[in-house]
């Protein structure tokens, strides 16, 4: 594997994670404005913004849920006047969601082979794969491998592998290879026929390696 990372910019990946869903520097409301102004609230709302993308994606086109009972969701958070209230509606909104998704999604719904297709990864110089395997007690195998190709010929090339056996709830597995600083950290989101990785710092393989982004199920 290439060299790792240098502290600063791992802390500045950390600090990223915790950015809200929207564009903080155009909040208008009382509530938008405390989201943005508290850590928790900022990871609530990137959470709960990317279960109902998740949970969008499953649903049939046309559907009026869940954005209809998402907008009647957002007319009670923003009723809130302190930030306790709008916390247990974000912790409410996911839990409802999640509950829907993780009747839609089980292991063995989700198992099979999938490819990265994200415009922002060159398929050719930087391919990623991930297989999901269902486990007779409802967890599911997970490997993986993604690759920089600088110069084949060269030798220029820096990989990564995924490996292990982990919970699935509401279709999001936490993957995580060890407990110190350089572990590979990722939340794999999936629907249907597609998986969403996000990856929040970049210590998952060689220099220039990453798992990030949208693949679809072969």
């Amino acid at each position: 594997m290439g060299a790792r990372v240098p502290a600063l910019l791992l802390l500045i990946a950390c600090l990223d994670a915790h950015a809200a869903s929207f564009d903080c520097s155009k909040a208008a409301s009382k509530v938008e404005k405390r989201i943005c102004a508290d850590a928790q609230l900022s990871e609530l709302d990137a959470s709960l913004a990317a279960t109902y993308r998740q949970a969008s994606a499953l649903a049939a086109p046309g559907a009026a849920e869940p954005r209809q009972s998402q907008r009647a969701w957002l007319k009670r958070r923003n009723a809130c006047v302190d930030n306790d209230c709008i916390a247990q509606a974000y912790q409410g909104r996911i839990a409802e969601l999640a509950d829907a998704i993780g009747q839609e999604l089980s292991a063995e719904a989700i198992g099979g082979d999938y490819e990265r297709r994200d415009a922002a990864f060159d398929r050719e110089r930087t391919p990623a794969s991930v297989s999901v395997r269902a486990l007779a007690d409802g967890r599911i195998a997970i490997t993986g491998e993604a690759a920089w190709i600088g110069d084949a010929d060269s030798g220029n090339v820096h990989v990564g592998s995924l490996e292990g056996e982990y919970e699935l709830r509401a279709g999001v597995v936490e993957y995580r290879d060890g407990d110190d600083e350089w572990s590979c950290v990722l939340t794999l989101r999936f629907t249907r026929n597609a998986l969403d990785i996000d990856e929040p710092r970049p210590t998952c393989g060689g220099a220039n390696v990453s798992f990030a982004g949208h693949y679809a199920r072969e």
